[in-house]
């Protein structure tokens, strides 16, 4: 009896030496708990809590186990909500799409008055003689869904040019400052477009090719107005939960800003960029690029 009872001490000893015990030995920035995180995985494992460190998930388990097991600097209650991996854009104009935040936004309007309207003030906040670009108008919104012209437009706007996309980018309306600058009349055709006419006259009327004919005019940003315009991509982009987006039609310069952003930290969404058909572009990436933020591998062309 003696014996059992010495032996039973050491025995439980024994086992506790031989025991890891490990309680938050290891470092996190942060802890996300309370929480219903989606894995993706094969098993479509739902996990309550996860440790961050660096930007960088360590690890994703049940709370107690992270807890126990993590020592954080912050540790976020998700009030039970659904945490998703980063989306994904297959397909978008990352910097387009920031540009356009520069331009006057026309999406929603109820008819072309209020487009006309919205065009006033933009020019009234941004005086001078350079181009007006807009972009959002959809006439099957409106009272009797016509297509306007550009009659408004000229009493407006004489002497300054202005260019309304559709909300769809393939259609818009020109003043006649802005026709005039691409050498545009009545007469003119563009193959794989359309001029709008009536009464041996321009209404207006920019069909695809006829819009793309202005495309120096949307492309032309220096690098200032390209990086303001994609960080507030990224802030819209971001807030909405995408983490990669694939642009497609970039030229090797705007790749170029990109990478440089990223290598700064300032952009830190994740880009799989098109390139743009062009010879130029081409010399310049030969072949495919890809590191942690950036993919180049791919072309789009047009036909």
């Amino acid at each position: 009896m003696k014996t059992r009872t010495i032996l039973l001490p050491v025995t439980v000893a024994a086992l506790l030496t031989g025991c890891k015990f490990e309680y938050r030995n290891r470092e996190a920035d942060l802890i996300v708990r309370n929480a219903r995180i989606m894995s993706m995985d094969g098993n479509n494992t739902v996990h309550t809590a996860m440790a961050i460190k660096d930007g960088r998930i360590l690890e994703l388990g049940a709370e107690f186990e992270i807890l126990n097991r993590y020592k954080a600097k912050r540790t976020y209650d998700a009030g039970l909500k659904a945490v998703y991996p980063g989306f994904i854009d297959g397909h978008c104009h990352f910097l387009g799409y920031g540009l356009n935040k520069q331009k006057v936004n026309l999406t929603g309007a109820s008819n072309w008055s209020e487009v006309l309207q919205r065009v006033q003030a933009f020019a009234a906040a941004n005086p001078g003689k350079g181009w007006i670009l807009g972009r959002g108008w959809d006439q099957n919104l409106w009272p009797g869904r016509q297509v306007p012209t550009n009659d408004s437009l000229n009493l407006l706007f004489p002497d300054r040019p202005v260019l309304l996309q559709r909300v769809d980018g393939h259609a818009a309306i020109a003043n006649q400052a802005a026709l005039d600058s691409a050498g545009f009349t009545a007469e003119s055709k563009v193959a794989g477009g359309l001029l709008g006419t009536k009464d041996g006259k321009l209404t207006g009327l920019l069909v695809d090719n006829a819009v793309g004919m202005f495309q120096k005019i949307f492309d032309d940003a220096d690098e200032a107005t390209k990086r303001k315009a994609l960080l507030a991509a990224q802030r819209d982009c971001l807030e909405a939960g995408l983490t990669l987006v694939c642009d497609a039609g970039l030229d090797a310069g705007t790749i170029d800003l990109i990478q440089r952003m990223q290598a700064a930290g300032e952009l830190k969404i994740r880009v799989y960029a098109m390139l743009a058909d062009d010879s130029l572009n081409f010399a310049k990436f030969d072949r495919p690029l890809r590191d942690e933020r950036l993919i180049v591998r791919a072309v789009k062309c047009y036909a």
